[in-house]
């Protein structure tokens, strides 16, 4: 089962138990999942386009068409002010077309 399918199911159980709980309504699985499905495919997007982003410094995840993403961050050197990503070869030729922020890191 994928994260998404593991998520309808934790979701759907829960919309059917609070329909219930609230108004004596009951629900069958299917509407409950369809009604998961309907609210995460209604979650936006968490990638944001790359003329928003910092360029404070601030490491970030980008990526690009055909590129996996990766954490980059704005630096200015004397080439010039660009993005430096970290692919263990230094800066890419394309340019990150998106955005978002960091993770935050597991607890220990």
């Amino acid at each position: 089962m994928t994260e998404i399918e593991e998520t309808v199911e934790r979701v759907s159980h829960e919309i059917l138990q609070e329909a219930y709980r609230t108004g004596g309504v009951y629900l069958s699985l299917g509407v409950g999942k369809a009604c998961a499905r309907a609210a995460i495919a209604a979650m936006p997007s968490p990638w944001r386009t790359i003329d928003s982003a910092p360029k404070d410094g601030t490491w970030i995840l980008v990526g690009a068409v055909n590129l996996y993403p990766c954490d980059a961050h704005w630096a200015t050197d004397p080439v010039g002010d660009t993005w430096d990503w970290m692919d263990g070869f230094g800066r890419f030729a394309a340019q990150p077309t998106h955005w978002q922020p960091l993770p935050p890191l597991p607890e220990a």
